[in-house]
């Protein structure tokens, strides 16, 4: 009965499935298909727009490659194939994947469906007609082919490593079936993660252009009705900096109270842009007999204060009473700054610049209280702000339909394939 139950996944098309239902047979790679490496491709050969792709392992990165590569940075003419011997790779629909160092632990694969060449830090796996292309490219991402890698200075595979791993295939019928659903959802996935990929662009383009560059007075694009010059001021005189203070393992673990941030805080669910849940809450009690302070001068906007978390240069705001530990860092605004205008801002700046040098970078108060800004009135800064909150709240949403989608296809591959 185990046995039996190993040959069979956990969900299935119902025309496949009941008591009758067919095992999928075991399978080597080797036997079922045929592993192909990869050429030198010299410098001097490369460039060419037309012709034969010839894929290294940066084409994965091009847009329109997630899923199948269908466009490559080179290409090389017939010419060139009988000038150099190359051997074009024919025997298609193949997976191809990299070969060497640490690309591998990315564990991609992409389909190729037409002719290539391919240099040698790329390799690939050419389907026979046993296989449905997408049921095959889907069983892939099932295998984790970093494990099977040849350990070394650069982990490398060789064509045994893959050829002798085992599979479990259906019949092409059910084959056929679940290609055509998962090719679906990555199509799906694609589509929100392009969505996602042009908001965040645009977020930016918008940021460059609706806040004053350098030394300017005005920004490029601004909302009519508004003429006046932007006021330049230092963060220290129109608002303030606050740091953490140490939380000791003993006091953490509270789930009611006043927040109590960490910069992992900054990953939560619902925490992308506002700071409105976290991982510990203090009591009065607490505070009172540990002696913090807590910071109610908000809003504020909380970023990490030290370390390599600062590189990431991430900004939550915080709207209502909180504590912090001392890995953290936050800036109250003042009566003259509207919340949403002032995180904007600050994702115009390059916190990271500012930081003091050393073992582990840090922020003092007086770096950043000393930045420059230029501010617009009141009027307009919820103006902007409002724009931008919004802005934001549409790159949660595709985030958050992504990283759902994600989930929902791993959660699938892990239960549709043996």
């Amino acid at each position: 009965m185990k046995e039996e139950k190993r040959n069979i996944p956990e969900v299935r098309f119902r025309e496949f499935a009941g008591d009758n239902a067919d095992a999928w047979e075991l399978r080597k790679l080797g036997g079922i298909g045929k592993v192909k490496s990869g050429v030198g491709f010299p410098n001097s050969e490369q460039g060419g727009k037309t012709g034969i792709p010839f894929f290294k392992v940066s084409d994965m990165n091009r847009l329109g490659n997630e899923n199948e590569l269908i466009n490559a940075d080179n290409y090389v003419t017939e010419e060139q194939v009988e000038h150099k011997k190359w051997k074009v790779i024919d025997e298609v629909p193949a997976i191809i994947f990299a070969k060497v160092g640490a690309a591998i632990m990315l564990n991609r694969k992409r389909i190729a469906k037409y002719k290539f060449l391919m240099d040698n830090n790329v390799m690939a796996y050419s389907f026979s007609n046993c296989w449905d292309t997408y049921f095959g490219k889907s069983l892939f991402e099932t295998i984790f082919l970093p494990k099977y890698a040849q350990v070394g200075a650069l982990p490398s595979y060789n064509s045994s490593d893959i050829e002798s791993i085992n599979v479990r295939l259906p019949g092409l019928q059910e084959q056929e079936k679940i290609g055509t659903f998962f090719k679906h959802l990555d199509e799906l996935i694609t589509l929100h993660q392009r969505e996602l990929d042009n908001l965040k662009v645009l977020k930016k383009t918008l940021l460059s252009k609706m806040f004053p560059k350098n030394d300017e007075k005005y920004p490029e694009i601004r909302f009519s009705g508004f003429t006046d010059a932007w006021e330049l001021r230092k963060l220290g005189g129109i608002g303030k900096v606050k740091s953490g203070v140490g939380f000791p393992n003993s006091e953490q673990g509270g789930k009611t109270g006043i927040p109590f941030f960490k910069v992992s805080d900054m990953n939560r669910l619902g925490n992308e842009n506002e700071l409105i849940n976290a991982d510990n809450y203090v009591t009065e009690e607490q505070v009172e007999h540990k002696k913090w302070k807590v910071i109610d001068e908000v809003p504020a906007i909380i970023f990490a204060k030290v370390g390599a978390a600062i590189m990431l240069n991430r900004k939550r705001i915080a709207k209502y009473k909180f504590l912090m530990d001392n890995n953290v860092m936050a800036y109250s605004f003042s009566n003259c700054w509207d919340t949403y205008f002032g995180k904007s801002l600050f994702e115009t700046i390059f916190l990271p610049k500012y930081a003091q040098v050393g073992a582990l970078p840090s922020y003092n108060s007086s770096d950043i209280e000393s930045i420059n800004v230029r501010l617009p009135g009141l009027q307009e800064q919820e103006k902007i702000g409002t724009f931008f909150k919004h802005l934001d709240e549409l790159i949660t949403l595709h985030q958050r339909e992504l990283d759902d989608l994600k989930v929902l296809k791993k959660t699938l591959l892990s239960k549709m394939f043996v």
